[in-house]
């Protein structure tokens, strides 16, 4: 029943934010939070980080394109977004992307929201990992806010250093 209100929840949240078309997310930032039961993961990715979804190649996405690339995009995220327990990879679950829309396109964006949550964590030896990096320049950094027992710290993540081995400090004694 939980999963389902989850899952529920984050369907309302994206349709409400679709609706008024707010920023659930500042480009190019990405959040994570340890809980007992699992990790939750929110990012902004530019679309020039993602392979074969901006079909008319106009630097933006809409709906469509979105629609049709949907399982592209997931498969990517899966790809190239992990959370590894010890030495394996952590399932990223309910995984939920959607448009995040520009101001100069009324129905389409430059970044893609990205939402999900990775199973529990079963020991304090923690890498996260995220390669999707834009094209341009700007595009090629990631800020990333890790909350883990409500103590907060910022990582900046580049092609050149996309892998975060988590300090004791955040991971706390276990």
């Amino acid at each position: 029943m939980k999963k389902l209100s989850f899952y529920l929840g984050v369907m309302i949240y994206f349709t409400l934010c679709h609706t008024v078309q707010a920023h659930v997310m500042v480009e190019q930032h990405a959040t994570l939070r340890f809980t007992p039961k699992g990790a939750y993961f929110l990012a902004s990715y530019p679309i020039s980080a993602f392979k074969g979804i901006d079909d008319n190649k106009d630097g933006f996405i809409d709906q469509n394109e979105l629609r049709s690339h949907q399982s592209k995009v997931s498969k990517q995220v899966h790809e190239q977004v992990k959370l590894y327990d010890a030495s394996k990879s952590v399932e990223l679950e309910g995984l939920v992307i959607n448009l995040s829309h520009s101001h100069d396109q009324k129905n389409a964006g430059r970044y893609l929201i990205v939402m999900g949550r990775f199973k529990p964590v079963q020991t304090t030896v923690i890498r996260f990992s995220s390669n999707l990096f834009g094209q341009k320049t700007t595009e090629q950094r990631l800020k990333l806010r890790v909350t883990w027992q409500a103590k907060p710290i910022d990582f900046v993540l580049s092609p050149q250093a996309n892998v975060i081995d988590f300090p004791q400090q955040i991971r706390g004694n276990k």
